[in-house]
């Protein structure tokens, strides 16, 4: 999504929502890692990590002017030139409303359950593009996959020095996979629930220490 849905350069700010989600930590760090500006978007204050990448937003999604507001002060008026939105619904005008003139909304989840909506205005008038994006589609295509093989590389090379890391709540025994199930269910986590055990252990104990 960083690299093939819009063209970026070292310099450009990009926007997301839920940006506390696993996606969220990876764009956050990638982006960075690629020197673009992130704008993260939470709805609560808890949802900030103690060491945050990239400027952070907390917005209810009640007033996209309230968001306007937040997003010009950090920017200073500089262009957005990529939303990413992992919710669908009212939050889909919100963000597309912050994008600079010919920018592109991609929306890759449905939270919300609930229809994108986007201002006529946004789409005829300031030439915002709104597309969707599914990894399984985006794989079906062959150039896709080969231009998926170049990042490979480059994404083990920061694992291995640790600049891509994913949050971890709790770590469960794969015989108690039911509690795991049960805690991965709680709203309001902190982090992935994960399974270990058997031949987990043996594929998974040299990526580990790397990646959690």
């Amino acid at each position: 999504m960083l690299c093939h849905l819009r063209t970026l350069v070292p310099g450009d700010w990009l926007i997301q929502n839920v940006a506390n989600s696993a996606v969220g930590q990876c764009m956050r760090q990638i982006g960075a890692h690629l020197g673009l500006w992130v704008l993260n978007v939470v709805r609560r204050p808890d949802a900030r990590p103690a060491t945050p990448i990239g400027q952070w937003i907390v917005d209810s999604g009640a007033d996209p002017a309230v968001l306007q507001g937040k997003v010009a002060a950090l920017t200073e008026g500089a262009p957005v030139r990529l939303a990413l939105n992992a919710i669908g619904g009212e939050a889909s005008h919100a963000l597309s409303a912050r994008l600079a003139d010919g920018g592109l909304l991609a929306v890759y989840g449905l939270l919300s359950g609930q229809p994108c909506q986007v201002s006529t205005h946004e789409l005829v008038f300031r030439g915002i593009e709104v597309r969707g994006f599914w990894l399984a589609s985006w794989f079906a295509d062959a150039g896709n996959r080969d231009k998926a093989r170049t990042l490979d590389p480059e994404l083990i090379a920061m694992l291995e020095v640790g600049k891509l890391r994913m949050d971890v709540e709790a770590v469960y025994p794969l015989a108690q996979v039911h509690d795991a199930l049960a805690h991965a269910a709680r709203s309001h986590r902190s982090g992935k629930v994960l399974l270990k055990g058997g031949w987990m252990d043996r594929v998974a104990s040299a990526a580990w220490p790397r990646c959690l």
